[in-house]
């Protein structure tokens, strides 16, 4: 892989995956997992992996962000929708932030409509014990289908956007089923080799 991919400044999870349609997304601060793409073995105490294969791990793993996606996309373009659906398929540490977002949103009288497509999905990490996976992916979101709308449904998005946008996304073990994984953590990432 020629040169070493970028981390940008960490985004909420909303911010990272919707907002930033509109570039509306400010940058968040905390702290960074390694940028170095790495596979962990499962732990020896855990008698059987919860994936099989990297392979299984990263199906998995963009199973659950698309769902996460089209749930996102389908809140932010319906403003009757309770935000806090959004616990289906996210961490329960993400979900306020997503609240926060969708407000603000709503507050500034916005609203994101049509498809965001995934492409070029690569695993980044993975890690697992007996009852819960870590799994790290590589992304690349198309938004050139997508528009901000204002209240009179004018279209406002920012003609400069970019189109194509790089992100890291981490997804976890939901609590009621290992191999099912929610979205922990997404984040805008620079490295041309993603999209």
């Amino acid at each position: 892989m020629p040169g070493s991919p970028r981390r940008l400044p960490r985004l909420p999870v909303l911010v990272a995956s919707v907002l930033i349609v509109g570039g509306l997304a400010a940058c968040s601060g905390g702290p960074a997992p390694s940028p170095a793409p790495t596979t962990a073995a499962p732990t020896e105490s855990a008698d059987e992996p919860i994936f099989a294969s990297d392979e299984e791990a990263l199906a998995a793993a963009v199973e659950a962000y698309e769902a996460y996606n089209s749930l996102a996309s389908e809140i932010t373009a319906d403003p009757s929708r309770d935000a806090a659906e959004i616990a289906r398929v996210a961490d329960e540490s993400t979900v306020p932030q997503f609240e926060e977002d969708i407000e603000a949103l709503r507050a500034a009288g916005l609203r994101i409509v049509g498809n965001v497509s995934l492409s070029g999905a690569k695993l980044a990490e993975r890690s697992e014990d007996a009852s819960r996976a870590t799994v790290a992916i590589y992304v690349c979101r198309d938004v050139s289908d997508t528009r901000v709308l204002d209240k009179e449904g004018n279209d406002v998005t920012k003609p400069d956007r970019a189109s194509q946008q790089p992100q890291l996304a981490t997804l976890v073990s939901s609590p009621s089923e290992p191999r099912q994984l929610i979205v922990k953590d997404l984040e805008r990432w620079q490295d041309d080799n993603v999209c």
